[in-house]
């Protein structure tokens, strides 16, 4: 599995209609990441970020296919950030030496 963690934040439109479009939204993309064979979690979040996402999928190729999806929605802008889990930088660092 390849980890992508992004940042959310609502635009204009986002925030007047956070009630009713920021869920149905997320349980359209929930379904996408899921379909792809991945995982989805999210937080709300106080801060410079609404929300922040931690998406799970088997590869590369299905988060791009999630990210280009991102791209249409005009509730939210995204910041995306590829994510490395602690055990595989351990085990690069190891094989450098």
């Amino acid at each position: 599995m390849v980890t992508y963690i992004v940042l959310v934040t609502l635009t204009e439109y986002g925030r007047q209609n956070f009630k009713t479009s920021w869920t149905t939204t997320r349980d359209e993309f929930k379904k996408q990441v899921t379909k792809l064979g991945g995982t989805m979690t999210g937080y709300v979040t106080a801060g410079p970020y609404d929300v922040v996402e931690i998406i799970d999928v088997p590869n590369d190729d299905g988060a791009l296919a999630f990210l280009l999806g991102s791209l249409s929605v005009k509730e939210i802008r995204t910041v995306t950030l590829k994510a490395f889990h602690e055990d595989q930088v351990r085990k690069t660092v190891q094989q450098m030496s």
